[in-house]
């Protein structure tokens, strides 16, 4: 049966399913049945036309600016090709409020910029406060972006490349050659961060940005678990959003996307210019916050001093991580073997993928106080941190399925056809066919969730235990009460522990390019 029959990783995919997303939304539906049904009068579907407006507002500005910079990285490095496109990835892997905490440090007492704000109008350091939010963000999110764009770069006709070639107009002309070719793309890029962007809270709300996102998680803060549901419900719009998203998605996905038949080829020659454009993204989004960090420490012992108060804390993240990235190789694994199967164990995967997807889309405070009410009752999993693990995969979990499914309709009829002919369709006979050899990409987005866990702060804060030391909690202490010289400690120390699943998705994407002989070639 494991080597023939799909269904007992099907089973598995259920279970987890159940676990992070089923019951969390069975539970809060049921809640809000018995709450609907008290006679006590509730404004839970009132709609916020000003708060969606300005959400939506700041979600497109993100969206726009992130797809202006992933363009021009999917474009320098070829559609991901090149050997440093791991380095493109490093802003999405750090803190999303890095770029805005580090950059802010600037303007505090004393400083240039925070005598300049000082002395200026109020609205001088609301606005340099709103824009640091939105820069940032579009930074952190650029590389998601990229990948949309990436996948139409690596599946243009070779010969169009090297007819452009022949169209002059310096570097003006090379780009608007290219942002035609790409234009579909780019503006699904900009979409999908925009809509990413609408569940985003924690840079926005430390701006005192108003968006459904920060109302939700200001009211859930002020208000009884009893009532929750009401808070929840209250933020019906995102709810919509997300399941119009996800289901479209799903619904695109339910066969080979004709993206992935692309000709795979690489434009020969790029020119100096997109490379360096491409480079600056990652080194403002990561590395000037970093140096400005150390600049504002004090003295080097307050490193070890944060070190000590929280090497705890580090050792839970880290400790979430590690789950989370084992958790993400069974679920691309079981999606990819799930759509092998027939009609009804791809219908019940693709159900799967959507509900992560849509615990994805929606605020990660609301995420995770799904997860925390449905499993507060089950004090091993609520007093550990195997609630915080639920909680992240609910959060994260969509990664490693949507890798699943690209994987799945990445492998070539002829591979599936004869793989259905051996009878090796089940977990043991997908593992010696196609499974081992696609550790790679399954490992890399391993790796990238366990970047996206140590750095999580919404969903963490709200399940993780009175008696657990948390880092999400001691960092966003710091960026609330802004102590600075713990903060630019804790974030040195936060940006070293991302760098370690960096170096690690860097290592098996050059060896991967070096084992494939395929390093600037096309793959």
């Amino acid at each position: 049966m494991l080597s023939g029959s799909p269904w007992p990783a099907v089973v598995l995919w259920v279970l987890l399913i159940a676990a992070v997303a089923g019951f969390p939304l069975a539970v809060v539906m049921l809640d809000f049945v018995r709450g609907d049904s008290s006679g006590e009068p509730s404004d839970v579907w009132a709609l916020n036309t000003r708060l969606l407006g300005l959400s939506v507002m700041w979600a497109v500005f993100i969206g726009a600016l992130s797809a202006v910079f992933g363009w021009i990285g999917a474009w320098a490095s070829r559609g991901w090709r090149v050997w440093w496109t791991p380095v493109l990835v490093i802003p999405i892997l750090m803190p999303s409020s890095l770029a805005s905490s580090g950059f802010g440090l600037l303007r505090g007492p004393g400083t240039l910029v925070g005598d300049w704000l000082a002395m200026g109008p109020n609205w001088r350091p609301i606005f340099v406060s709103k824009a640091l939010a939105v820069i940032g963000l579009a930074l952190w999110s650029c590389p998601f972006a990229q990948m949309i764009v990436a996948a139409r770069v690596r599946a243009i006709d070779p010969a169009t490349l090297e007819a452009s070639r022949l169209v002059g107009g310096g570097a003006l002309g090379w780009a608007r050659l290219r942002f035609g070719m790409s234009l579909k793309h780019t503006l699904v890029a900009a979409g999908a961060v925009a809509v990413l962007m609408l569940g985003s809270a924690v840079p926005l709300h430390l701006a005192q940005m108003e968006t459904y996102a920060t109302k939700i998680w200001l009211e859930l803060d002020a208000t009884s678990v009893q009532d929750r549901w009401r808070v929840i419900a209250s933020g019906w719009p995102l709810f919509l959003i997300a399941v119009s998203v996800s289901m479209a998605v799903v619904w695109n996905l339910r066969k080979r996307p004709a993206w992935l038949r692309g000709v795979g080829t690489v434009e020969s020659r790029v020119g100096r210019a997109p490379v360096v454009l491409a480079l600056l993204v990652p080194v403002v989004a990561v590395v000037l916050p970093g140096v400005v960090f150390a600049i504002d420490l004090e003295s080097l012992s307050t490193l070890s001093t944060v070190w000590q108060t929280e090497a705890a804390s580090a050792g839970n993240a880290w400790l979430v991580a590690a789950g989370l990235a084992v958790s993400g190789l069974v679920m691309t694994s079981c999606v990819w073997i799930g759509l092998t199967g027939g009609g009804a164990a791809r219908s019940v995967t693709l159900v799967g993928v959507a509900l992560l997807l849509l615990l994805a889309l929606v605020p990660g405070v609301v995420t995770g106080m799904l997860v925390g009410s449905a499993w507060r009752d089950v004090r091993f999993v609520s007093d550990s941190w195997v609630v915080v693990l639920l909680a992240h995969l609910a959060r994260f979990g969509a990664l490693p399925a949507l890798v699943g499914v690209l994987m799945a309709w990445s492998e070539s009829q002829e591979d599936r056809d004869l793989r259905e002919l051996a009878g090796a369709t089940g977990v043991l006979g997908w593992l010696r066919t196609v499974g081992l050899r696609s550790w790679p990409v399954m490992t890399l987005a391993a790796l990238a969730c366990a970047a996206f866990s140590l750095h999580e702060i919404e969903s963490a804060i709200v399940v993780s235990p009175p008696g657990m030391d948390s880092l999400a909690r001691s960092m966003l202490n710091l960026l609330h009460f802004q102590r600075y010289e713990h903060l630019s400690g804790l974030s040195l120390i936060v940006i070293a522990l991302g760098t370690l699943p960096v170096l690690a998705i860097a290592g098996i994407w050059w060896l991967w390019l070096r084992t494939t002989g395929q390093s600037g070639a096309n793959r």
